[in-house]
């Protein structure tokens, strides 16, 4: 029964894994290790380095986590655009988007960091965005 339970863990757990891997996902990791939560948001915007007026999608990570930032989220499934161009990360206080309207954010550019990295900057920041 031990070996049981042994085997049909580990095949439950090889299969979670696997699973983005076999969907062909990308994607690039930041870490929060500031004392508070934050906001980002991400697109290729260059020549420009403004906040959309247009609300975008958002993703909040907490305190001390790693989110990811998914080719598919950003119209680059497989992050080739990424080897040449210029990604924007906006990093905002989860806190200012839901005391502001986004609005009052663009208008005020209420960020709290914006990084514009290449495939290239990524290597060099050892391979992930950290935000502290």
């Amino acid at each position: 029964m031990k070996k049981i339970l042994i085997f049909v863990s580990l095949v439950l757990l090889l299969a979670s894994s696997c699973e983005k891997f076999a969907r062909h996902e990308y994607s690039i990791y930041v870490k929060n290790k500031s004392n508070k939560n934050i906001t980002i948001y991400t697109d290729y915007l260059l020549p420009d380095t403004l906040l959309p007026q247009i609300e975008p999608s958002l993703k909040t990570i907490g305190i001390n986590d790693i989110g990811s930032i998914y080719g598919n989220e950003i119209g680059d499934p497989k992050l080739e655009k990424f080897e040449t161009e210029k990604l924007t990360v906006f990093i905002l206080s989860t806190d200012t988007v839901n005391f502001y309207t986004w609005s009052e954010i663009v208008n005020g550019y209420k960020i709290l960091n914006r990084y514009e990295i290449d495939h290239q900057d990524l290597i060099n920041m050892g391979g992930s965005i950290e935000y502290h």
